[in-house]
């Protein structure tokens, strides 16, 4: 079992400075295959003992196979060859687009494509969907999962509109949840909302050991960048177009369908929008 998944399962019982630590493992993974536990405590401003707690936590014998849990995983992922675009003074463009670089890479590190075709077969045989999260991923996630001919809900963050839209939720949907840095307080009881209604949980996170009142189907870590100050949409955005290609490769049939369809009524819609020109006396020109 891969790190990831170990923190999925574990992930609500780890304690603050056990969450650093974990965010270390995964951000610094190339890195910490060559770490000492104490290295990585210092890196996480946390206690050694802290480090190899969590090891345990996770089920490994100690800090020693999780290191080798993660050179296994990257010697599968070769990300050797990355160039270094500038030196690490001041945030300039090739220092960001080396950051978003890193953090995307990390993703194929991290993120088992097993899971994500799992994740995928969730959302193919969910009756609806609905997304939560940042406005930019709900609608991103929205788009490329009504193309493919789900049906979705958008929820928006708070308003009125929240419990109407939730009002359909029941047993056989999906709620879809983003958790960027931590959940807001309504994350919580939606949460739970959508397990006493019998629908799944899924949560997409960029922080490893995110708390929820509920254990999720699927929960995803996604890390978006070293610079905690200042972090972009890209790994997220990204992630919603390799769940849209995971679908469609696992329900491509069904996804060609829903796309030509598409295009037979966008061309009929944009027939039908075509403004007609008049030669002034309501006649067709």
């Amino acid at each position: 079992m891969a790190l990831q998944e170990r923190l999925a399962i574990e992930g609500g019982s780890l304690t603050p400075a056990e969450r650093r630590t974990a965010t270390v493992l995964l951000q610094d993974s190339k890195d910490v295959v060559f770490l000492s536990a104490t290295e990585v405590a210092a890196r996480a401003n946390v206690h050694e003992s802290t480090v190899i707690r969590l090891a345990q936590k996770l089920g490994y014998d100690g800090f020693a196979a999780l290191r080798g849990d993660l050179r296994e995983q990257a010697q599968r992922v070769d990300v050797s060859a990355r160039a270094r675009f500038r030196d690490r003074k001041g945030y300039q463009l090739a220092k960001l687009v080396e950051d978003e670089a890193q953090a995307l890479l990390g993703m194929v590190e991290t993120i088992d494509q097993d899971r994500l075709d799992a994740l995928a077969q969730t959302l193919i045989d969910a009756r609806r969907i609905y997304v939560y999260g940042a406005p930019i991923l709900v609608a991103s996630l929205e788009k490329r999962l009504r193309r493919l001919g789900l049906d979705v809900v958008d929820l928006p963050s708070e308003g009125r509109d929240l419990p109407e839209k939730l009002l359909t939720l029941g047993k056989g949907d999906v709620f879809f949840a983003f958790v960027l840095r931590e959940p807001n307080p309504a994350l919580a009881k939606l949460a739970k909302h959508a397990e006493l209604q019998g629908a799944d949980v899924v949560v997409i996170s960029d922080v490893p050991g995110v708390s929820l009142s509920v254990v999720p189907k699927h929960l995803i870590i996604a890390l978006r960048g070293a610079d905690s100050m200042f972090r972009t949409m890209t790994v997220p955005i990204v992630f919603c177009y390799a769940v849209e290609l995971s679908i469609y490769r696992l329900s491509q049939d069904k996804a060609a369908d829903a796309l030509n369809r598409l295009g037979s009524l966008a061309s009929i819609l944009g027939r039908l929008g075509t403004p007609v020109v008049t030669d002034g006396r309501g006649q067709s020109a």
